[in-house]
């Protein structure tokens, strides 16, 4: 067994209550609709938020994307003016205006960060690398799997939830 899917399998085993999610080189798979040839990078113990139409698996790349949804809203809040951080708007302001809006930048810092800990739960990651190899010449369902024991095709659409059945009874 390839040591990736064996530390998957111990991790499974170690933490059996944790949800499993799958981080896929967004680009590399959008651009396909059908199946896409992968393998598995890596796997670890981590941490994941689902915000909309989005999951993520990196704190700092969804509090960005939550100030940039609610930037204007947000500033008027915690009285935070953005533009004051640009490197040529720093003369406009006085000190105690830098002074202030530095104070609202750290409240809102913090707001976002308590945002996130209410978001992000534990999971098991496993990081999925696009295949670089050249394409398969016959029916991937024919292909050897002991040949590359850490490959497999993955439809494209099992990670749409619209394909995922609501309630069996």
């Amino acid at each position: 067994m390839n040591e990736t899917i064996s530390r998957l399998a111990d991790l499974v085993k170690s933490y059996p209550g944790l949800p499993v999610i799958c981080v896929l080189p967004g680009k590399t798979f959008k651009e396909r609709t059908t199946e896409q040839l992968a393998s598995v990078g890596s796997c670890r113990v981590g941490e994941f938020a689902r915000w909309g139409d989005e999951v993520y698996t990196d704190r700092c790349e969804f509090m960005s994307d939550y100030w940039l949804n609610y930037d204007e809203p947000l500033g008027e809040r915690f009285g935070y003016d953005q533009d004051a951080d640009l490197p040529g708007m720093r003369r406009a302001y006085t000190a105690e205006q830098l002074e202030a809006n530095a104070a609202a930048k750290k409240k809102l810092e913090a707001y976002l960060e308590g945002i996130a800990d209410k978001l992000f739960r534990r999971a098991i990651i496993i990081d999925v690398d696009a295949y670089d190899g050249p394409e398969p010449e016959e029916d991937p369902g024919e292909e050897d799997p002991d040949n590359n024991p850490n490959s497999a095709f993955i439809p494209h659409e099992i990670f749409n939830e619209e394909n995922f059945e609501r309630d069996p009874g």
